[in-house]
């Protein structure tokens, strides 16, 4: 996937509930942002192998997309615990997190202490 095509998925399924990108190596933020701005039901994301990502992705997701549940960020080192954070404050459905542990680090049992409590809730 390019950011083209997850752009003009974005702007053609304004419905869309989930969603996988796989080997994403030159996904960017702005592709991101755009599919959440343009896709709010979201509810479960999981993107693999795309290290370009940053926070303002994370920023993005938390801004567009209150009905996540479900989000998986695998090989995207730039994230960072604060913008995890981030998107976990503003994201209250959100359960189930997956990141990079380096991402974490530290803050890695405070995260998934949040998606247990908020688990037992559900």
């Amino acid at each position: 996937f390019t950011d083209t095509m997850v752009q003009c998925m974005a702007a053609n399924c304004p419905w869309l509930v989930s969603t996988v990108f796989t080997a994403v190596e030159a996904l960017s933020d702005a592709a991101i942002t755009f599919l959440a701005a343009h896709c709010p039901l979201l509810k479960a994301l999981r993107i693999d192998a795309a290290p370009a990502l940053t926070d303002l992705t994370l920023r993005a997701l938390a801004e567009h997309c209150p009905c996540l549940y479900f989000v998986s960020l695998w090989q995207s080192e730039r994230l960072t615990l604060g913008g995890i954070r981030h998107l976990v404050q503003h994201c209250a459905k959100l359960v189930q997190v997956q990141f990079h542990k380096s991402c974490m680090g530290e803050g890695e049992k405070e995260i998934q202490d949040e998606m247990k409590s908020r688990q037992s809730k559900n």
